[in-house]
């Protein structure tokens, strides 16, 4: 800006801004959208970059559809930790994890859409219904079971001799598309 006054007298002042139309880079990546996580201390993984960062907030849904800081920082991180989720006290449930980056242009990008992912507070229950304890079993038995949770990923099936404290013998592991009411397997050393 230039001023000039009657007697031709002048003073000029200058200022040098910079033009940023370019939002903040936000990604997640981890936790992913269904998670299945335990109600404990979840590291949040990710990426907040701008050449004119600000700040971001990194925050969870709660339960009464309010949005509550997990932590703020005005330090860009790439592929680093942007946070600690202490979901230790927390219901299990269905939640969602955003992020929201400021740069000093006050252009910003959040997650969209929120991370989703479940908390699971509980333990799976597995009954073995079949062969009942303390029968004999000659070179294969057939072994029947539940295998229960809300979040169920998979069984494992293990046997150990008697008298073994530490020795378990893996038998079979089965995911849920693959799930068999009954498996027979053979035990022991048995003459074909």
């Amino acid at each position: 800006m230039t001023t000039i006054d009657h007697n031709e007298y002048r003073s000029k002042s200058e200022i040098e801004i910079s033009l940023d139309n370019v939002a903040p880079t936000v990604v997640i990546d981890s936790p992913k959208t269904g998670d299945v996580l335990r109600t404990d201390i979840i590291p949040i993984i990710g990426t907040i970059n701008d050449p004119n960062f600000d700040n971001y907030v990194l925050e969870h849904l709660g339960p009464d559809d309010a949005w509550i800081e997990i932590s703020r920082s005005s330090v860009p991180i790439v592929s680093g930790k942007l946070g600690d989720w202490n979901a230790v006290q927390l219901i299990a449930g269905r939640y969602q994890i955003r992020v929201i980056a400021v740069d000093q242009a006050g252009n910003f990008t959040q997650t969209i859409p929120s991370i989703e992912i479940v908390l699971d507070d509980k333990r799976a229950i597995a009954t073995l219904t079949r062969p009942e304890s303390n029968t004999y079993a000659n070179c294969s038995v057939q072994i029947y079971g539940i295998a229960t949770d809300e979040n169920f990923d998979r069984y494992m099936l293990d046997f150990r001799s008697i008298g073994s404290t530490n020795q378990w013998h893996p038998i079979a592991v089965t995911r849920p598309n693959e799930l068999k009411e009954e498996g027979s397997w053979p035990i022991g050393n048995c003459p074909h």
